[in-house]
C-alpha cells in the first residue's frame, strides 16, 4: 500500500506520554519487523510485565499469520496454494478464510477495482520495475487470463474443517496477492491479542496501516497525522478503528515521463499513472487497506463515492499529488481585503495599501483571524518571497484539525480557494483553478465542529526559497529583501462567503424557491423526496384524527395537516444517509422529523429517533407551557439540546435542515448553523441507542396543536436524500432477526415538544 505515511506516533505526533496520565497508567513501545516492515506498539498500561506479555502476544499473532498470508515465504499457507490445478477443492484456515472472504466483499463494493488474484499481474510489474520497462503488451494479456475474481469460488468450510473454507480456481496459474489487506488484518488482529491479555489502550502500526484500540488516559482518542510525503498532511483521531494510507511516494517507476505506481488497475491490468493520496478510516483494518488501494486506481470522485457506500468507512483525506501548485497568476493585487481582519498580538500582520502582509520570524507565526460560519468559501491572491507559506485555520476552537497549507511561490501571485462544507468538514482546495487538495476528517465523540473563527497564520515554507537555477546576484537581491528567520507573505482580494444553504452544487434554483438536483447530485445517488408528490410516502394515523384533513403537495410543497396525530414515512428504509429539507411553520407549529423509525415498531421517536420542528417562538406563548431545552427546535427529541436559539427563523420564513447520519454519528445544522455532532451511543437517554434499530424510514410527524389556526401545521419543500449504504426495503428485511451489537449502525434520538407524546 505504501505511500509515505505521515504517523502520529513519533516525531510526527505530540508525544503521546505528553498527557496527564492517571496512577499507575504508563507508556510502553516496541518494534519488531513483521511482514518485512516495521512494526510499533504503543500502550498504556499498568506495569512493565503486563506490557511485555501484551507486546509479546503481538508478535506471536504476527507470526502466525506471517505463516498464513504471507506471499514472500515459499512456505506459507498461501504460497503454497500457486500452482494447484483448476477445479480442485483446497481447504483454506480460518484466518486465510476470513482475509479471503474480506477480499470477496470488497471485490463487489470497488466493482473489481481491488482484487486479490492479481498476483500474476503483480509478477510481471515487478520484473518490469526492476528493468524500468513497461510490460509487453503480450505479456499483460497472457497475465490477464490468469486474474479475476469471478474465476475463484470460495465456500465455507464443514466438518472438520468448519472455521475454514474451502478455495477453487477455475484456471489454472492462479496467483493471490494480499498485499493489499495482510497489514491491515495483521494490525487489527495483534491489537486484539493485546486486549486478550489485558491491555486495551493500545495502538499497532504496520508499515503505514494503523489499528487502533480504546485512547490513551485523558484523551479522547489516538491523534495521527496522515497524507503522503512530508508537509502534506491532515489531523485524524482515531478511536477504535483502523486508518491506512495509499500513494506512490514510495514505490513507483518512470518510462518515457510517465510515472506507474505499484499500484494494478486489476481490470485493465495496467499500473496507475494517475497521482493520489488516499487516507482511509474504517471499522477494520483490511478494509481500509483495501480501500485505500481502490481509491488510487478510481481516483478523487469516483473512490470517495466508493467509499461512501462503505458502512462505517470514511475517505478522511485524499489529494493529487501531480497537480501544479502556485503558477503565476494573471490578475494583479490591488483590491482592499473586504474582510475586519483582527490582525492579533505583535508585529506579524498589517494592512498595507489594500493587501494584508504577514511576515514571519521565526518557524511559526500568531495568528489573524475573522468570524466564520459552518459552510463557507475563503478566496484570496497569494503572494510572497517564497520563505513562508500561508495556513488556513477552517475552526478556532479547534485550531489543530483540518488546518490548510497553501504554498507561496517567490515572485509569482496564485490564485487559492479554499472551501469549508459545514459540519462534515469537508474542506476543499484550489490553486489557479486546478482542484489540489481534499480533506474530510470524521468527528469524534461529543465534537461540536461549528466553525466560529477562521484563523491566518504563517509558517516556514516547505521549500528552499531558492532554486538551483538562481544567479548570484538573484540570491544577493532576495537575501536583502527577505527576513532572515522567516518570509514575507501578501494576501490580495481576500474574500469570505458565507455560503447559504440552497447554494449548493447539487441542485439548481428553478424560481419560487424551488431547487431541482443536479445531474450530478443524481449520478451520486441523490433522489427528490416530494417531487413526485405523495408516491415516496405513506401516512400512519394516530389515535387522534377528528378532521380527516390530506397530506397533500402543491407546487412542490407538502403540506403537513394541523390537527390529529400521526405521521408520513418513506416506503424505503435507509441506514447511513445525507439528507436536507426546507420547512416553514405556522404559529405555534409543533412537528418532528424522523430518522431510522422501525417500520410497524412503536414511537419512531424513540425506535429511531427525532430532530424537533416547532415554533421556539409561539409554542409556550399560545400552548401555555414552557418548552425544555431538548424540546427546542432543532433538538434531538429527549436526547440532545440545540444550543443556538437564534438559528431559527421567525414562523412564515422558509428554514432548511441538514442531516449527516453514519453509523452513530448524527450531525444537523439549521440554516448553515451546526447544532451538534455526535456520537449517539455515548448519549445518556432512554432507551439507548445501542437498543435502536440501525436502519428504517424518514418520516415527517403529524401533531395536532388546537392553538394552530388554519388547516396546515408546517409545509416541506426541496427534501432530498443521500443514500450512503445501500436502502433495506421493508420487503427484504427481516424484522423478525434480533441483529447483534455489532450489527448495530447506532440510530439516533427523537425530537418532538413537551415530553408528553414525543
Amino acid at each position: 500500500m505504501m505511500g509515505l505515511l505521515v504517523l502520529g506516533l513519533g516525531a510526527w505526533m505530540p508525544d503521546l506520554g505528553a498527557a496527564t496520565e492517571p496512577v499507575g497508567l504508563d507508556r510502553y513501545e516496541y518494534r519488531r519487523v513483521v511482514f518485512g516492515v516495521e512494526a510499533r506498539l504503543v500502550m498504556y498500561t499498568t506495569d512493565e510485565k503486563t506490557a511485555a506479555a501484551a507486546a509479546e502476544g503481538a508478535w506471536r499473532r504476527f507470526e502466525e499469520l506471517d505463516a498464513v498470508l504471507s506471499n514472500w515465504r515459499v512456505d506459507s499457507e498461501l504460497s503454497l496454494l500457486v500452482g494447484s490445478p483448476a477445479g480442485e477443492p483446497l481447504p483454506v484456515s480460518e484466518d486465510l478464510f476470513e482475509v479471503l472472504s474480506t477480499a470477496d466483499r470488497l471485490y463487489d463494493v470497488t466493482e473489481g477495482c481491488f482484487d486479490v488474484s492479481v498476483g500474476p499481474l503483480m509478477k510481471l510489474w515487478q520484473k518490469s520495475r526492476t528493468w524500468n520497462k513497461v510490460p509487453a503488451e503480450e505479456d499483460l494479456l497472457s497475465a490477464a487470463e490468469r486474474v479475476g475474481w469471478d474465476k475463484i469460488t470460495l465456500l465455507p468450510g464443514v466438518g472438520e474443517n468448519a472455521r475454514g473454507g474451502t478455495l477453487v480456481f477455475s484456471v489454472p496459474g492462479m496467483v493471490l496477492d494480499l498485499g493489499g489487506l495482510a497489514k491491515g488484518y495483521g494490525a487489527q488482529q495483534a491489537l486484539a491479542a493485546m486486549k486478550l491479555l489485558g491491555v486495551s489502550r493500545a495502538v499497532v502500526e504496520v508499515g503505514g496501516d494503523i489499528a487502533a484500540g480504546d485512547p490513551p488516559p485523558d484523551r479522547e482518542d489516538w491523534d495521527m497525522l496522515a497524507g503522503c510525503g512530508p508537509g502534506r498532511v491532515g489531523r485524524v483521531g482515531l478511536l477504535r478503528e483502523s486508518l491506512a494510507v495509499s500513494g506512490d511516494t514510495e514505490q513507483f517507476m518512470e518510462v518515457d515521463g510517465v510515472r506507474f505506481s505499484h499500484v494494478l488497475d486489476p481490470r485493465t491490468g495496467r499500473a496507475v499513472t494517475q497521482r493520489v493520496c488516499a487516507t482511509v478510516v474504517a471499522q477494520d483494518g483490511a478494509t481500509a487497506d483495501a480501500l485505500a488501494s481502490a481509491v488510487q486506481v478510481l481516483g478523487v470522485r469516483e473512490g470517495r463515492r466508493m467509499v461512501q457506500a462503505v458502512s462505517g468507512a470514511h475517505l478522511v483525506h485524499v489529494e493529487r499529488l501531480d497537480q501544479p501548485v502556485a503558477s503565476r497568476y494573471r490578475d494583479p493585487l490591488r483590491v482592499a481585503p473586504p474582510l475586519d481582519v483582527d490582525l492579533g498580538k505583535g508585529e506579524t500582520w498589517s494592512e498595507e495599501d489594500g493587501v494584508l502582509v504577514g511576515r514571519l520570524h521565526g518557524e511559526m507565526s500568531p495568528m489573524a483571524s475573522f468570524p466564520g460560519a459552518a459552510k463557507w468559501s475563503l478566496e484570496m491572491n497569494l503572494s510572497g518571497d517564497g520563505g513562508a507559506d500561508l495556513l488556513v485555520h477552517p475552526d478556532l476552537d479547534h485550531p489543530g484539525e483540518g488546518a490548510v497549507q497553501l504554498e507561496v511561490s517567490r515572485g509569482a501571485e496564485s490564485h487559492w480557494e479554499v472551501h469549508c462544507d459545514g459540519f462534515d468538514r469537508w474542506i476543499q482546495v484550489w490553486c489557479d483553478g486546478a482542484w489540489v487538495r481534499d480533506v474530510r476528517l470524521p468527528s469524534r465523540s461529543g465534537s461540536l465542529n461549528r466553525p466560529r473563527s477562521i484563523g491566518l497564520s504563517l509558517v516556514a515554507s516547505r521549500e528552499a526559497p531558492l532554486g538551483q537555477e538562481d544567479s548570484k546576484a538573484e540570491r544577493v537581491a532576495h537575501a536583502a529583501t527577505r527576513s532572515p528567520l522567516g518570509g514575507v507573505v501578501r494576501l490580495g482580494r481576500l474574500q469570505l462567503r458565507q455560503d447559504d444553504p440552497a447554494d449548493d452544487r447539487r441542485v439548481r434554483d428553478e424560481g419560487g424557491g424551488r431547487l431541482a438536483l443536479t445531474e450530478e447530485a443524481k449520478a451520486e445517488g441523490w433522489e427528490s423526496l416530494i417531487d413526485l408528490g405523495m408516491s415516496q410516502w405513506e401516512e400512519q394515523q394516530g389515535e387522534q384524527i377528528q378532521d380527516p384533513v390530506e397530506y397533500i403537495v402543491t407546487d412542490g410543497i407538502l403540506h403537513i395537516p394541523a390537527g390529529g396525530s400521526g405521521h408520513l414515512q418513506t416506503k424505503k428504509d435507509y441506514t447511513d444517509f445525507r439528507l436536507r429539507m426546507d420547512f416553514k411553520l405556522t404559529p405555534g407549529a409543533n412537528s418532528g422529523l424522523f430518522l431510522r423509525g422501525e417500520r410497524g415498531g412503536g414511537d419512531p421517536a424513540y425506535t429511531g429517533c427525532e430532530v424537533q420542528i416547532i415554533d421556539d417562538h409561539g409554542w409556550e406563548k399560545l400552548a401555555g407551557f414552557p418548552l425544555k431545552p431538548r424540546q427546542r427546535c432543532g433538538s434531538l427529541y429527549a436526547a440532545v439540546a440545540a444550543d443556538t436559539p437564534d438559528a431559527l427563523r421567525p414562523t412564515g420564513e422558509w428554514n432548511t435542515y441538514e442531516v449527516l447520519f453514519v453509523g452513530s454519528r448524527l450531525a444537523v445544522a439549521l440554516n448553515g448553523q451546526v447544532l451538534y455532532d455526535v456520537d449517539t451511543l455515548t448519549l445518556e437517554c432512554k432507551p439507548p441507542f445501542a437498543e435502536r434499530v440501525p436502519a428504517g424510514f424518514l418520516g415527517l410527524q403529524r401533531y395536532g396543536a388546537p392553538h394552530v389556526e388554519g388547516d396546515t401545521v408546517a409545509w416541506v419543500r426541496n427534501m432530498f436524500v443521500q443514500p450512503l449504504s445501500p436502502e433495506m426495503s421493508p420487503e427484504k428485511k427481516d424484522v423478525g432477526q434480533e441483529a447483534s451489537p455489532a450489527d448495530l449502525e447506532v440510530v439516533p434520538e427523537p425530537l418532538s415538544p413537551p415530553e408528553q407524546d414525543g
